[in-house]
């Protein structure tokens, strides 16, 4: 099984948003939830997103891990050759059994491991980077995901969900 994960802040709370589906080409979900991270999250510090966004995405991931394979982050993997990224450290901690796909909107000044995407019509790319899998085949994979947009429509269900102010 495949998850899409996305982390929105609230003041009081971190709400991370998955969505969990067969392929890379599915339209619907097999399965969505909200998980809820109580306390105010991490202050955001460039580079190291990740110690903001990590706990979040482990608790809610934590219970499904034996069902999933990959897991589809919004953010990078590898922020450079030698700078890891919020996917890469997810990779680590999921003691690196499960490939992480990275999925940027942002070009990062020092993230040349980084392959562009264009989706849809949209002539602004996305950003993959990947750890458990090639980049180009996650590239490839990111690339046939369902939707017009230049955002697959599992990764923005993902990000809606987070979003919902609960």
């Amino acid at each position: 099984m495949i998850a899409c994960v996305d982390t929105q802040y609230f003041e009081d709370h971190a709400a991370t948003g998955v969505v969990l589906f067969d392929h890379w080409m599915d339209r619907l979900p097999v399965k969505t939830f909200r998980h809820q991270l109580a306390g105010a999250p991490a202050q955001y510090v460039a580079g190291e997103f990740y110690r903001r966004e990590l706990p979040c995405i482990t608790a809610a991931l934590l219970p499904h891990l034996d069902q999933i394979e990959t897991v589809v982050i919004d953010g990078y993997v590898h922020l450079g050759i030698d700078q890891p990224g919020l996917g890469l450290k997810l990779f680590q901690q999921l003691d690196e059994r499960k490939a992480i796909v990275g999925v940027a909107k942002k070009a990062f000044h020092s993230a040349d491991l980084a392959i562009a995407v264009t989706r849809g019509q949209s002539q602004m790319p996305l950003f993959i980077t990947a750890a458990g899998i090639a980049a180009d085949e996650a590239a490839r994979q990111i690339q046939k995901m369902h939707g017009p947009y230049r955002i697959p429509t599992l990764l923005k269900l993902a990000d809606s969900i987070a979003r919902e102010n609960k």
